[in-house]
């Protein structure tokens, strides 16, 4: 399934009829959002007509506005609400249903707190599995915003807020950065990131392999935006190589872990590399044999600590039970910090262990960064897996040998074995 949003700034030009027409033969969409249409009901009826879609639309106001939302006839579409600023629906196609909002944020800053308190308005109880896509006339950075003049901090402040507060996070996108330009004469040339995907968690959790992609456009200001809603991963051609190595932070829990590094470490005079790589391999075999699958290893202990508060209890199962009450929370914590590792968030704090929240970001991050293709260096983009473990090659070149090497020598080797270890670790090996 994919959706297409797209601020088209006015339907009267033919040739922006054709862009659509041409975008909707290419990504057969099932949603079509449309803002700034500044068109009425009579030409949104022809476009439906002409495209065979159903829709609903809102009208435009003078020269300005107007919204629409189309769909193709194999989708289930049901209207929550709308106003000049979104289109709110319930969609259902192939067994699975969401929340979509098409959304067409305020241009004028004056009425921008206003704006946003309306789309928290939207907020449902209980939550649901929502998206929502669309010119949101607002960055989230100043990094989504180019001019001559940053953007006001207040503007985005209140944007992310919103965000926070309807438990939506940003989808990410493939192509060019900025998704709006306004081509004056350098230095007041103006370019940003105002129209993007935000979900939330449930949503995200039902489709983690969908995909955001900036398509260009030749007769509007604003990108297309093409949502491709995945529930599984794309295929992909077959890896038979083994996974890429990393030091996982709960190692550091175990008492058999600096041992194990120790040991390998002295016991092999070659170069650093090498011995880095023996490091690698003697810590993947000792964390197989001895770390496979922390989930199972919490639900056995809860299991035997179970059993044992059921039956008669003596100071020989009390102390049992203490026992393994402590392995218990060494697990859990070794599995708090798994899943910390995993989110990368700096803001992790210690009261919000392990929460639904940080299993949807880590997974997040998987999809996210799943790489599709590579670029070379004459710009051809390359999808197989031949052509970009070349590019890879080519980029790093030869494996350095030193005696004596720097920290930042190390963590170059590191890259090129495609090997990776905590920055404490490298300044014990320097």
């Amino acid at each position: 399934m994919s959706i297409i949003c797209w601020n088209c700034r006015g339907l009267g030009n033919p040739r922006t009829i054709q862009e659509l027409r041409n975008t909707i033969r290419s990504k057969s969409p099932q949603l079509v959002f449309l803002c700034e249409t500044k068109c009425n009901s009579p030409v949104i009826e022809n476009l439906k007509q002409s495209f065979n879609f159903f829709g609903f639309s809102v009208d435009a106001r003078g020269h300005s506005g107007g919204l629409a939302l189309l769909w193709s006839k194999d989708i289930v579409v049901s209207l929550r609400g709308y106003s000049d600023r979104y289109i709110d629906v319930d969609t259902e196609l192939h067994n699975h249903s969401f929340r979509f909002t098409g959304v067409y944020g305020q241009p004028a800053v004056s009425l921008r707190r206003q704006s946003w308190q309306d789309f928290l308005n939207l907020q449902s109880s209980p939550e649901i599995p929502w998206v929502m896509c669309g010119d949101f006339n607002e960055v989230l950075c100043q990094d989504e915003f180019q001019g001559s003049q940053p953007r006001a901090y207040w503007q985005m402040n209140l944007f992310r807020d919103t965000l926070n507060s309807l438990n939506m996070f940003d989808l990410g996108f493939e192509g060019n950065q900025f998704t709006w330009s306004r081509l004056r004469v350098a230095p007041h040339t103006q370019r940003a990131r105002l129209d993007r995907a935000v979900c939330n968690s449930l949503w995200h959790d039902i489709f983690p392999w969908s995909r955001v992609y900036h398509c260009p456009s030749f007769f509007s200001d604003h990108s297309i935006i093409h949502l491709q809603i995945r529930c599984h991963r794309p295929p992909m051609e077959k890896i038979n190589r083994r996974r890429v190595f990393r030091f996982e932070a709960h190692w550091i829990r175990t008492k058999d872990c600096e041992q194990v590094i120790r040991d390998q470490w002295e016991q092999n005079p070659e170069p650093t590399p090498l011995k880095l790589k023996d490091c690698a391999i003697g810590l993947m075999n000792w964390s197989c044999s001895n770390h496979k699958d922390l989930n199972k290893t919490v639900d056995d202990l809860k299991r035997k600590i179970s059993s044992l508060k059921k039956g008669p209890i003596t100071a020989n199962i009390k102390d049992e039970i203490s026992e393994l009450q402590n392995q218990l929370e060494n697990s859990l914590d070794q599995l708090d910090i798994k899943w910390k590792q995993r989110a990368k968030l700096h803001w992790y704090k210690e009261g919000d262990r392990n929460t639904k929240f940080f299993h949807s970001y880590a997974n997040k991050r998987k999809s996210t960064n799943h790489i599709a293709h590579l670029k070379d260096q004459s710009g051809v983009s390359q999808d197989s897996i031949d052509g970009m473990e070349k590019i890879i090659l080519n980029h790093f070149g030869a494996i350095f040998e030193s005696s004596s090497p720097s920290e930042s020598d190390i963590a170059e080797a590191l890259a090129r074995l495609r090997l990776r270890i905590p920055p404490t670790m490298l300044q014990l090996l320097t």
